[in-house]
């Protein structure tokens, strides 16, 4: 990035109004809320497609990324969004013909009434909208005058069995009802693509998932007085979590829109087994296998936001990986994006826990020694094998945790920053930091490289075991996904104990 990043003039309001909280009620509303469901889906289709590009279409990307970072942080998200499409492009190469489709297809976006509905009443409603307020500098606004009359929309439900339907494009502008087929609970993605009746160009557009709930009303009044009776209530996890659910589908009940999509016929059956139906954690865990988990951690006093990625199969003990998301993420960053969710497979492959806990700027509700108290209450954890990688602002808390608690922690990756060392080390934990493994990295356009080098000298000048890297032609976003295989194999060398 050539120019200064704005922190101050970005971050702080990016904070107050969207307040990190991915799933919170403070974020899941409103034009922000939709407009970040919409970055993070192009950006987690961007980086799909960086991971296939030649090194050429990669350092292509370069300028507009940081744009659209910049675009971010400085509150214009409508640019972040357009800026995300064009570096995606320039990973892939097509025609012209599909090169102009692609576009004029995704200047729109797909849109559901609500993200679930009872088989019993098989229909959704859904329109398309502009996925940008506007198609450009001094074009206007995009209207139906934006979309050639001939060009059909098509949607699937899942694998087609449950439900397709075709209608023009320009029909879509206003709400329409599409009747479902035969209906099966569960959560389903939404195919929708456009096809040119001249030139056969059919293009994918982002769509919703749907989650199809039985007995839909019912259920969610049962939640409603559930949660009103345990609303207050201080202690375990197990009650911390049913409430945060019963918390979410309430506030989707009344419309409020999430950042991601999410499995609400899972969230419902969760919240069923370990609210009212009163399981211990350990028992909800071994009962259902699943890709990611949400959870609220509880000590009694403080409850800390979480999503895990749990090993299948085998007993433990297993390595954790605490993942620490930059400013303006939340716990499903690493999930979602940063590399559309390479870090999840790669622990995966390793058996390791991942946890990603929901941070603000003023840090982590839990500090680690009590998110791994937590954990240690329901999962089998190795307390001699705990990991550390952050991004940016997850990059300083991962030192700032280990500073605090060298004890506790066994290797630290810090990308795209990282700061000062030495106002965060008490000098007595000096010995201790001296035997754990840093592992520092940055792109070489990166805006947080200074930190991450200012890092490594502390580190260095400490007598601390460190490695840095520089990346060529990766800038603050990309430095994850560029990183992640070194990553994993510094965290492999770094063995099963201190």
């Amino acid at each position: 990035m050539k120019q200064q990043f704005p922190w101050i003039s970005g971050i702080f309001i990016l904070m107050m109004v969207l307040e990190i909280g991915g799933i919170s009620p403070e974020v899941a509303h409103g034009q922000f809320t939709d407009q970040r469901y919409q970055l993070g889906k192009r950006l987690a289709r961007f980086e799909r497609g960086w991971q296939s590009a030649t090194p050429e279409r990669r350092k292509s990307c370069v300028e507009p990324m940081e744009q659209a970072v910049s675009s971010f942080f400085s509150l214009k998200l409508d640019a972040a969004t357009r800026l995300l499409d064009i570096a995606f492009l320039k990973t892939q190469v097509f025609s012209p013909e599909v090169h102009d489709a692609w576009i004029a297809t995704n200047a729109w976006s797909m849109e559901i009434e609500t993200p679930w509905i009872d088989p019993n009443d098989a229909r959704i409603r859904f329109r398309i909208k502009p996925a940008f307020s506007e198609s450009g500098p001094n074009s206007g606004p995009y209207t139906a005058a934006s979309i050639p009359s001939e060009t059909q929309l098509r949607l699937v439900l899942g694998d087609g069995g449950m439900g397709s339907l075709s209608l023009p494009m320009t029909d879509a502008l206003e709400w329409q009802e599409w009747q479902l087929n035969s209906l099966h609970p569960g959560d389903f993605s939404i195919q929708a693509h456009t096809q040119a009746m001249v030139g056969s160009v059919a293009v994918d557009m982002i769509a919703p998932r749907l989650s199809v709930i039985p007995d839909l009303k019912n259920r969610l009044a049962k939640v409603e007085l559930w949660y009103e009776t345990h609303r207050r209530d201080r202690g375990t996890t197990r009650i911390a979590t049913a409430r945060s659910l019963a918390k979410q589908l309430l506030l989707t009940a009344k419309g409020n829109a999430t950042e991601i999509d999410l499995p609400w016929s899972k969230w419902l059956r969760d919240w069923e087994v370990l609210g009212p139906g009163g399981t211990s954690l350990e028992e909800w865990i071994a009962s259902t296998e699943a890709e990611s988990r949400w959870m609220t951690l509880s000590d009694g006093q403080r409850n800390q936001s979480v999503r895990l990625a749990i090993p299948q199969g085998g007993q433990g003990p297993w390595p954790v990986l605490i993942a620490l998301h930059g400013a303006g993420g939340s716990e499903n960053m690493f999930f979602e994006t940063y590399g559309a969710g390479r870090l999840i497979e790669l622990a995966r492959n390793r058996s390791w826990l991942v946890v990603s806990p929901r941070q603000t700027l003023g840090g982590l509700a839990m500090n680690v020694p009590q998110i791994l108290d937590a954990l240690e209450e329901f999962l089998p954890i190795d307390r001699q094998r705990i990991g550390l990688v952050g991004h940016s602002m997850g990059a300083a808390q991962a030192i700032a945790q280990v500073s605090a608690h060298p004890d506790q922690v066994q290797a630290v990756v810090a990308l795209g920053g990282g700061g000062n060392l030495g106002e965060r080390v008490d000098p007595s934990q000096r010995d201790l930091l001296r035997e754990i493994p840093f592992w520092v990295a940055a792109g070489d356009q990166d805006f947080g490289r200074r930190g991450a080098v200012k890092l490594a000298n502390d580190l260095r000048e400490i007598g601390a075991t460190v490695e840095y890297r520089t990346y060529d032609n990766v800038e603050h976003m990309v430095i994850v996904q560029a990183a992640l295989d070194d990553v994993f194999e510094f965290l492999d060398d770094c063995g099963s104990g201190r």
